[in-house]
């Protein structure tokens, strides 16, 4: 638990100095670049890997990937480092540093190892991804710890989750592009392999800053005298770019890519490479010049506070008369009159300055500078190390301003008097000449390649140009050769088609490697003889494939047969077998060529399809007897009445539905009209429908309230209801004389009345609880009068609820405006309304049962 309080970041403590520094975007698009470099190459030489054929071969490219991938990730991340700026030295330790590059070539090894396995497995591609993550950010977190600075830093528990999860993705996706690019060109340049890099170039970067954005700065005391050299970020960055150029080069050749070229090409890479190291070289050498160069201005540093301070001691003492006892006032005063006469030694070279410091009173520090040339924060800065002086400590140090610019400081005492002497140099001014240098080297290393290539393009002898091109001509054939080998052997695999020949002279037989896998083999495994491959034939087939074989011999015809055979386990397989027969120069026969395809799978299909028309027509017939029987409690035709227009029209979402109607003549000059919607489809919602519908007639002919009609088809349906079927219905009971009419509603929507102007209502909206759920429901009795004009429509929810391709409803409000324009008779309304919602739908089916009823009166 201690561990994980002094490794994660809980939030700010009192008393802790937080160190902020600052990201540069140079640095950022650099170490980008790198990554996706590293990945492009990666990709080429997992693919290379993949095609190889020898196994000694395919370690030389998995070395090469994983020092290419490794070296790549761990050059962003060393890059990435020096991406932001702390107001502190940072130093890194050597031994920590190596651990971090070891550990991601290991792992980024074992990545791509787990990649080029055939035949590849999901496992494979899981497995690696989440070792590959795990191991970048262990080298991640590792490189962090190797930093040497005067803070120790903890982590943002959040971002360093984040970090983790990022590296496996981004692992993950790397051995996906891995795999993809198997389907692509192997040549260098692939269109899908940049942008491939391109995308494993952010998730690896992404993954680093996500880490650096977790971590916290957190300050901590250091002696100031223990200072280390610290080298040039710059130099730094172009010896590893430089380096890795050269390791990405070697990969590429290391590659075969050197293989596909010719000797001018060739040559080029050579004299790029040889580029390469002297820039390489030239990084290196700038380094140790400018290691040599900083300790030189160290010591230069150090010999100023010397001398200063003597002369400081020289001043003081005449100007205070050799008083040791003089008073700070009088000390500062005295410098202060001697600096305003000799400006000159506040400053040497260019960005140099010195800084004198002396106690007050209560040992606060008065400082005395050039106020116009250097502003008095920046000698804020250096109150600590004046204070080290003023203790009688010296030595050297290397700091940054609040700026973030990095300075070579030296401090020291004034021998007997309170004051202490410090000077400073920018570490860009010391580095300045060597930045510089390795500009002109890159820019004369850029100039040696492209003088040296046009060089050797033009002493290049024609000669060797014809040479290399009869050599590239008969790889590029030898090449296709194989590469044509290689695809007829997959395309036999895929096919799962082999191919055969039998020598009659001495039964010899050979087989393709796919017709040995055919047989149940491995290739090589089974005797190249007439009587093995009898062997592995089905006893009741063997007859049919010896006949067939004899008389394609005596008659020179070909036979196509489809027979049995047995594998060595004793499972048993179908294959179509098709053969011909070669004839030498005397007319005989001397060979059989023929193929061999395993068929199982298309004759258990077969099987299998005999089964399901059997199942389909057996199915088939009970739908239709289920159909003559709703078709049976339907209504032929909508009754003709004086004075009334009927109409009634149903459409079932399959053979059949769940809707009914219903029409009953009732004592009394009435006519009672049934409406509703079971719940379900096809034959058990049918069935269901046929029974509701001949309760109903039975019980409507004892009640004159419709509501008692539904309180007792309800009690009915709820005790015998099984399965949860259950079913929305309207029951409406039409007086032909006085035009009333009295309906009960058990949860169906509400019908629409319009008159001869196009008014429209509706009525029906109390609705009940369906039929068939709960026991002892009852349902209320509503009235309304009918006039001369007006027609009534009564409709199921698959008029209303159908949706469009733009997810739509079809709706009450569209079915309203209907109803209202088109109100000119029963059976036109039924139409309008039909051919409507089948539009609304197209190019869909209907999903529910569609049923319209509509009666007008004359």
């Amino acid at each position: 638990m201690k561990l994980f309080e002094n490794y994660f970041f809980s939030g700010p403590s009192a008393g802790e100095e937080y160190l902020n520094g600052h990201f540069d975007l140079s640095f950022i698009f650099f170490s980008y670049l790198v990554a996706s470099a590293a990945s492009y190459v990666s990709l080429l030489l997992a693919l290379r890997m993949w095609e190889a054929q020898s196994r000694e071969y395919r370690w030389k490219l998995l070395i090469a990937g994983a020092g290419s991938l490794g070296g790549g990730i761990w050059s962003m991340h060393f890059i990435g480092t020096m991406a932001i700026h702390l107001p502190i030295e940072v130093t890194y330790d050597a031994r920590l540093t190596l651990l971090s590059l070891i550990i991601v070539l290991i792992v980024s090894g074992y990545g791509l190892h787990r990649v080029s396995r055939v035949p590849l497995r999901k496992w494979d591609l899981i497995q690696g991804g989440i070792i590959m993550g795990i191991g970048i950010s262990l080298m991640h977190y590792i490189g962090m710890e190797a930093m040497r600075l005067e803070a120790r830093i903890q982590y943002r528990p959040g971002l360093f989750a984040l970090s983790i999860i990022i590296a496996i993705s981004a692992a993950s996706a790397a051995l996906i592009l891995c795999l993809k690019c198997r389907k692509h060109p192997s040549g260098f340049w692939c269109p899908f392999r940049l942008f491939g890099a391109l995308g494993m170039g952010i998730a690896i970067v992404g993954m680093h800053y996500s880490g650096m954005l977790a971590a916290v700065f957190i300050k901590t005391p250091v002696p100031l005298d223990k200072a280390t050299v610290v080298l040039d970020s710059g130099l730094m960055a172009l010896g590893i770019a430089s380096i890795l150029g050269i390791i990405l080069y070697l990969s590429i050749i290391t590659s075969n890519f050197n293989a596909k070229i010719g000797g001018k090409k060739r040559l080029s890479i050579i004299i790029s490479i040889m580029a390469g190291s002297v820039l390489i070289v030239t990084s290196v050498g700038l380094n140790i010049l400018y290691s040599a160069s900083f300790e030189v201005q160290k010591t230069f540093l150090s010999e100023n506070v010397k001398n200063k301070s003597f002369l400081l001691k020289a001043v003081l003492e005449k100007e205070s008369r050799f008083q040791k006892d003089s008073s700070n006032e009088d000390l500062s005063r005295n410098l202060d009159g001697f600096f305003h006469g000799h400006r000159e030694l506040l400053t040497f070279s260019t960005t140099g300055q010195l800084i004198v410091g002396i106690l007050g009173k209560g040992n606060n520090q008065i400082l005395f500078h050039d106020s116009n040339e250097t502003s008095s924060s920046f000698f804020l800065n250096f109150s600590r190390v004046i204070r080290e002086a003023l203790k009688g400590k010296s030595g050297t140090l290397v700091a940054n301003d609040e700026n973030g610019n990095k300075l070579l400081i030296a401090y020291g005492p004034v021998p007997g008097f309170p004051v202490g002497v410090a000077v400073k140099m920018d570490m860009e001014e010391i580095g300045a000449p060597f930045r510089k240098a390795g500009k002109i080297a890159s820019l004369c290393g850029l100039l040696v390649i492209l003088v040296g290539a046009a060089l050797f393009a033009g002493i290049t002898n024609p000669m060797i140009t014809r040479l290399e091109k009869e050599i590239q001509e008969r790889k590029q054939a030898e090449d296709g050769l194989r590469k044509s080998e290689r695809e007829l052997a997959n395309a036999q695999k895929i096919a799962r088609l082999g191919n055969w020949a039998l020598k009659l002279t001495d039964n010899e037989l050979r087989w393709s490697d796919e017709t040995y896998r055919i047989f149940g083999y491995h290739p090589g495994e089974l005797d190249e003889t007439y009587d093995a491959f009898l062997k592995g034939l089905h006893p009741e087939d063997r007859d049919l494939v010896l006949n067939s074989v004899n008389k394609s011999v005596q008659t020179r015809e070909p036979y196509s047969i489809d027979h049995r055979i047995v594998w060595p386990d004793g499972t048993i397989r179908y294959v179509h077998e098709q053969s011909e027969v070669q004839l030498d120069d005397l007319n005989r026969p001397i060979q059989i060529v023929g193929t061999v395809q395993d068929i199982t799978d298309r004759k258990q299909a077969e099987e299998q399809l005999k089964e399901v028309t059997v199942e389909k027509e057996k199915m088939e017939t009970e739908l239709k007897f289920a159909t003559l029987v709703q078709e049976g409690f339907l209504p032929d035709e909508p009754p003709k009445i004086k004075g009334f227009e009927f109409a009634a029209k149903t459409v079932p979402a399959r053979f059949i539905g769940g809707d009914f109607y219903d029409f009953l003549p009732l004592e009394g000059n009435r006519l009672g009209i049934f409406l509703g919607d079971v719940s379900g489809k096809g034959v058990s919602a049918a069935l269901f429908m046929a029974r509701l519908l001949s309760d109903f007639r039975y019980i409507a002919q004892s009640h004159r309230s419709p509501g008692k009609v539904m309180d007792n088809l309800n009690s009915i349906l709820s005790e015998r209801s099984r399965r949860g079927m259950f079913a929305t219905a309207i029951y409406i009971i039409l007086d032909l004389e006085t035009k009333q009419l009295s309906f009960a509603n058990a949860g169906h929507h509400p019908f629409f009345v319009t008159d001869s102007k196009g008014n429209i209502r509706e009525e029906g909206h109390e609705g009940g609880t369906p039929l068939g759920i709960i026991t002892g429901t009852t349902y209320q009795d509503f009235n309304t009068q009918l006039k001369p004009g007006d027609l009534t429509l009564i409709y199921t929810d698959g008029v209303t609820e159908p949706k469009n391709a733009a997810n739509e409803y079809f709706g009450k409000e569209r079915l309203g405006h209907l109803v209202a324009k088109h109100a000119d008779g029963a059976p036109k309304i039924i139409e309008t309304v039909r051919s409507h919602v089948m539009d609304f739908t197209r190019p869909s089916s209907p999903h529910d049962d569609l049923t319209l009823l509509a009666f007008k009166v004359l």
